[in-house]
Parts: C-alpha cells; sequence; structure tokens
C-alpha cells in the first residue's frame, strides 16, 4: 500500500467505534479527520454516511438517557440507506456488469500503524469465499477533504471470479474528482445546482484486482 497516504491526525482519542447512528444498527463511525468522518453499515459492507464536524452522542451508553441515539452533525456530503451488499460477483463465463449480489460478513476491525483495516468476508457460493480488507484514509485535496478507500486482499477469489464493489460517491465538483487505479463503470451520474457550485453524483462498480492493491479517492 505504498501509495496511500499517511495517517492523518484524528480530532479524537477514541476515532472508531459502533453504534446506531442516525437510526441505523450495525454502524461503525470513524473520524478520519475533523474535516472527515465516515459512517460504515457494516451489514452490507458499504458507506452511507460521509460528513464533518463529528456526532452528537447520546443514549443510556453517554448520558444514561434512554431513547435517543447517536446522531451525525454538522455539513453532509453523503447520505443514504442501504438495502443489499454493496459487493458483487461474476464469474468467467458471464457478461461483465451482469452480475449478482454476493453475501457479505463483516469479521471486524483492526488498528495498524494509526490507521485503520476493515475485514470482510465475500460469499462466492456453498463451498467458496474470499476475504478482503478495506483501509479508509484523509488526504488534504485542492478544494476539500479526500477520501481514499484501498481494498486489499486476505484471501483472494477463485480464478473464474471477479469482484466488484458497489461505489457512491456525492459532493464532488466535477466528474473528474473520482480517480482509481482499476476499471470503474459509472452506472448514473447525476448534476445538482447550488448557490455556490454545481455538484456531481456518480453511482459505479469498482473492479477489485487480483494482483495489487485497488484503491478509489474521491475529492468532496
Amino acid at each position: 500500500m505504498k501509495a496511500q497516504s499517511p495517517a492523518a491526525k484524528r480530532p479524537t482519542e477514541l476515532w472508531a467505534f459502533r453504534s446506531v447512528l442516525d437510526g441505523i444498527p450495525r454502524m461503525l463511525t470513524i473520524a478520519l479527520h475533523e474535516d472527515l468522518y465516515v459512517g460504515y453499515d457494516i451489514f452490507h459492507g458499504g458507506i452511507t454516511r460521509i460528513w464533518k464536524d463529528g456526532v452528537l452522542k447520546q443514549g443510556a451508553v453517554y448520558d444514561e438517557k434512554h431513547g435517543p441515539q447517536p446522531i451525525t452533525k454538522g455539513r453532509k456530503y453523503l447520505e443514504l440507506s442501504l438495502k443489499k451488499s454493496t459487493w458483487f460477483i461474476t464469474g468467467a463465463n458471464e457478461n461483465r456488469f451482469q452480475m449478482k449480489n454476493c453475501k457479505v460478513r463483516f469479521q471486524g476491525y483492526r488498528f495498524e500503524k494509526g490507521k485503520i483495516a476493515l475485514r470482510y468476508q465475500l460469499k462466492i457460493d456453498s463451498a467458496r469465499d474470499a476475504v478482503i480488507d478495506e483501509w479508509p484514509e484523509y488526504a488534504d485535496g485542492v478544494s476539500g477533504p479526500v477520501l481514499e478507500r484501498y481494498f486489499v486482499w486476505v484471501k483472494p477469489p477463485p480464478e473464474d471470479v471477479q469482484i466488484f464493489a458497489e461505489i457512491f460517491a456525492d459532493g464532488m465538483a466535477s466528474t473528474e474528482s473520482l480517480k482509481s487505479n482499476s476499471d470503474f463503470k459509472a452506472l448514473t451520474r447525476s448534476e445538482k445546482l447550488t448557490m455556490a457550485k454545481p455538484i456531481w453524483s456518480v453511482l459505479g462498480m469498482l473492479k477489485i484486482k487480483v494482483d495489487a492493491p485497488t484503491f478509489v479517492k474521491v475529492l468532496l
């Protein structure tokens, strides 16, 4: 992972924790930087929240008050709900983008040299699986924060299978704000006009390379 940015200065001592977040259960909040918080829906294996300014920690665990749960606060770069796994597979004899959803099982996270890695088990079929680590990180961009996501195989998939990650990016200044070292096929693109500038969103499929780490970087 030589191309990955160094570990950023984290805004809090406890910068990764699991909780209900914005009413969504099984969320993992990661405070990569004061300007970049990321919320993972670990049941579906993907990001549903990207924002800045932290979390309002409320509820029995934090203030002994029952009912309220932690919520995001500050500027939102991405806010969505997942209804299925963000991982897909296709076999060697199938059309490249006629793929099927892949069951995912979150296997926890670990800290290493100031960074964090999330581990997923991907179910190929009844007898086969693959295991992958995702390393998210913050980097400085020319006009805002950059979210870097690196994917590294722990147990690669069988040779006859290709793995894709569904990537949704919002809040981009242009369609060129998303960069990767692998094939990325945009499925939908949309533009929103704001008072300051146009904002772009893109939904696409990122092919996960087998012979080297795969990265995607989004300038927000």
